[in-house]
């Protein structure tokens, strides 16, 4: 199962991508896209919100679809992530996506020989927050996070470059039925959460109206015992809560490119 409208590169090492084994898998998207191996033989149909959202955008537009993945586990926005304009040191895995995405247009035609001649840099989603939520200045989230947004703008010469955030919604609405993220899930629930929302937020942050949107995704929690693991910052490994966040981040973003209200 896969869709040669929509393509894909994976890149979950720290290395630079080769369009292989050792940097990056790539090709047309579909299961397997997912994990900590990327397409591997041992988890072949391993999947994230990638499959959901680029079937989304690949159903909801006529041109063909590349996704750029970057998914580094365990890493924070306030210091991992941290992007320049937020003050202190610029964080590592800011500084690689900035070049991931870079480096994969810069060769594009040579990993993706179908793609078209010309491109547009059209969206930008981000589902993080669960190590921020874990660590010591969850606070710093609401004002980092629209520092990430002017930032990559710049850094990426797109001033008006769409941005999806997918809220960190993996343990639900209170009362929790995962018991063991309890206290994580508190602080998603009172910090991180709302300040993903805040960005989206035209009388917060007026500077991002129509090209911002930020996406409920706790209704898409589902228990443990209905998964086929207990990660709570992973959903649970549940590829259905997977598919769901990324259909509606991919949607989120359509009506950001044709121009309605998200």
């Amino acid at each position: 199962m896969n869709r040669s409208d929509v393509l894909i590169l994976y890149n979950d090492t720290q290395k630079e991508s080769t369009g292989g084994p050792g940097g990056a898998w790539s090709g047309p998207l579909s299961p397997g896209f997912g994990g900590d191996q990327g397409k591997s033989e041992a988890n072949p149909m391993e999947m994230g919100p990638e499959l959901g959202l680029g079937w989304a955008l690949g159903d909801g537009l006529k041109d063909q679809v590349l996704l750029i993945k970057t998914a580094w586990g365990g890493k924070t926005l306030n210091e991992d992530f941290r992007p320049p304009s937020a003050g202190g040191k610029t964080g590592p895995f800011y500084t690689r996506m900035i070049a991931e995405v870079q480096q994969t247009l810069a060769n594009l035609h040579t990993l993706f020989p179908t793609a078209p001649k010309e491109h547009e840099l059209a969206g930008f989603f981000w589902h993080q927050g669960w190590n921020d939520a874990c660590g010591d200045k969850p606070e710093a989230y609401a004002k980092v996070l629209p520092d990430l947004i002017n930032d990559l703008r710049n850094d990426l010469g797109a001033p008006k470059l769409r941005f999806t955030v997918g809220v960190s919604g993996m343990g639900g609405y209170r009362p929790y039925s995962d018991k063991q993220c309890t206290g994580a899930l508190d602080v998603l629930t009172d910090t991180i959460i709302p300040a993903q929302f805040s960005v989206a937020n035209a009388s917060l942050h007026p500077e991002f109206v129509g090209t911002v949107s930020a996406v409920e995704t706790r209704h898409f929690h589902r228990q443990a015992q209905y998964s086929p693991g207990s990660q709570c910052y992973h959903w649970n490994n549940n590829c259905e809560s997977y598919w769901r966040v990324g259909q509606a981040m991919g949607e989120s973003m359509l009506q950001l490119i044709n121009g309605k209200a998200a």
